[in-house]
């Protein structure tokens, strides 16, 4: 508890429901999902919604008002779902715990009503992208790569530590848990609904149709839930408190922890006596860590060969693994950031949905193909793309070369066939111009303040670096920092303003929607 700092002085309060809120939740419910222990199919559920939201209403209110969760809606019917690696590893399976799905309405009631207070008092770290609205994996992956880009470009050796935390959610400790709530404002008779959440849980395996015996669970939230994510990030909340000098990114439980200096020996001593502070908390909140899938890559100039240099980072005298290259949040980062081993990822990715166009395309019709190429190969070519898209465009042509070949077999063009008529024909943008229109789009949201609060400070106006009245500032919004190297403007703080800057300002005060149509129809008619 040392770590979290001076308590929220303000309190949670669990408003009461009625029936008109309960039967939106119960519309927003999916279908398809399964209902769970006790419970009723999900589709019953919304036919009768006028019927059961009142005796709801009564349930979930009288909940509310004892602090006490009914028992049935804590008993979890536990799916183990395979993630990767050996299927005969129990490790390499994630238990999703399927819950009464009048637990769900009563979770999200709550949840709504806690997350409103978490807002409204600014009790998440900001650099936290996981579960959260309108963060998301791009957002988490741009801000760590917008620190490596700025350390190379001052040319500063920079270390990325990349933490697996093994069985997060299963291992919270629900004392400590408890003890965070308060500290957060959870109080009084919110407390002690919460308390009760947490206790006397049960849950079965099923496993083929067999289920196991029924076994009580006296630490972890249930993966699944509703209230299982919200929990879990304000348990790791104060996480980043244990260090005065690494800078955390978090994105639920992944971990990247950054420092950077000029001197590599002052790194590796720095960043191992941080190391056991970070260790330190582990230990007070009950946490492990998977060292085997721990590692970290030490970022540095191309031109600096640092291959044979003896660094050796400990944490709980273990020692961590060193890689040229790790995959963050599904992007691959080199240690000199020249995105070679993403580009050939996305490429091994998109050769194969070509193959299946190619076999298709006598079969099904253009309309088809299209709809293919956008499931197929689209995602590839802009997940994660604002951050390893800046970069030379000869690291990028094989994607391009790939993405004419793909539109090529689409209208059975020859090989040699020019590309841009195919480009304007199909309405599918170019590689190059999909980067320009994703770093429009961000900053569209940053004028609009639409991004995360990570992103505060991201970008300057020329009005807050100077009061002059030139033509520059006349023409343009936003200041373009100074680069030493072509990393640094390659960094989005440089790109971006860039982009805006050179844009129409005719689109620019339009709809989030209407700005992506009009931008979009904009590369299309140049093409």
């Amino acid at each position: 508890m040392a770590y979290l700092g001076n308590p929220v002085c303000n309190s949670f309060y669990l408003f009461p429901t009625w029936s008109g809120e309960i039967e939106t939740e119960i519309n927003n419910l999916k279908s398809g999902k399964s209902s769970g222990p006790s419970s009723i199919p999900v589709n019953i559920l919304k036919l009768t919604q006028h019927v059961v939201s009142k005796p709801l209403e009564i349930i979930f209110n009288a909940s509310r008002a004892s602090g006490v969760v009914p028992n049935d809606f804590k008993l979890a019917n536990v799916i183990p779902v395979f993630k990767k690696g050996s299927q005969y590893s129990l490790c390499n399976y994630r238990p999703i715990s399927l819950l009464s799905v009048f637990n769900k309405l009563l979770e999200k009631l709550i949840y709504n009503r806690l997350i409103n207070f978490i807002d409204k008092n600014s009790i998440f770290f900001n650099k936290q992208f996981g579960f959260r609205a309108k963060h998301s994996t791009n957002h988490a992956i741009l801000c760590i790569i917008d620190r490596i880009q700025k350390a190379i470009d001052d040319r500063n050796y920079s270390c990325g530590i990349f933490l697996d935390f093994s069985k997060a959610f299963d291992t919270i400790n629900h004392n400590i848990l408890i003890r965070k709530l308060q500290h957060y404002g959870v109080r009084g008779l919110a407390l002690d609904w919460f308390i009760s959440y947490l206790s006397n849980r049960n849950q079965v395996v099923t496993v083929n149709g067999v289920q196991s015996e029924l076994l009580s669970i006296s630490c972890g939230i249930p993966q699944g839930s509703v209230l299982g994510p919200i929990l879990f990030l304000l348990y790791i909340n104060d996480f980043h408190k244990c260090s005065k000098l690494f800078d955390f990114h978090l994105f639920a439980d992944d971990a990247n922890l950054f420092y950077e200096n000029k001197n590599i020996s002052v790194l590796e001593t720095t960043v191992n006596a941080e190391l056991n502070r970070v260790y330190d908390w582990l230990c007070a909140n009950m946490l492990s860590l998977n060292i085997q899938k721990s590692n970290y890559v030490i970022f540095h100039p191309p031109q600096r060969n640092i291959r044979n240099l003896n660094i050796n980072l400990m944490i709980n005298e273990v020692q961590m693994k060193r890689e040229s290259c790790v995959t963050y949040l599904g992007v691959l980062t080199d240690s000199t950031l020249s995105w070679k081993n993403q580009v050939e990822y996305v490429s091994k990715k998109i050769r194969r949905s070509i193959g299946i166009l190619y076999k298709l395309r006598y079969f099904v019709t253009k309309d088809i193909l299209i709809n293919l190429y956008y499931a197929l190969i689209y995602p590839f070519l802009i997940y994660g793309l604002i951050s390893w898209g800046n970069t030379y465009e000869s690291n990028l042509k094989p994607i391009y070369t790939l993405q004419k070949r793909a539109l090529r077999i689409i209208t059975f063009s020859a090989f040699d066939h020019p590309s841009s008529p195919l480009f304007k024909s199909l309405g599918i943008t170019k590689f190059f111009d999909l980067v320009t229109y994703h770093i429009a789009v961000l900053m569209y949201k940053y004028h609009n303040s639409l991004l995360p609060s990570a992103f505060n400070c991201f970008f300057m106006k020329i009005s807050q670096v100077h009061s002059y009245n030139t033509r520059l500032a006349v023409k343009q919004t936003y200041y373009l920092p100074n680069a030493r190297t072509n990393y640094g403007m390659f960094n989005i703080r440089f790109k971006g303003p860039k982009v805006w800057n050179d844009l129409d300002e005719n689109i620019k005060g339009f709809s989030l929607p209407a700005f992506k149509n009009k931008l979009k129809q904009s590369f299309l008619e140049s093409y």
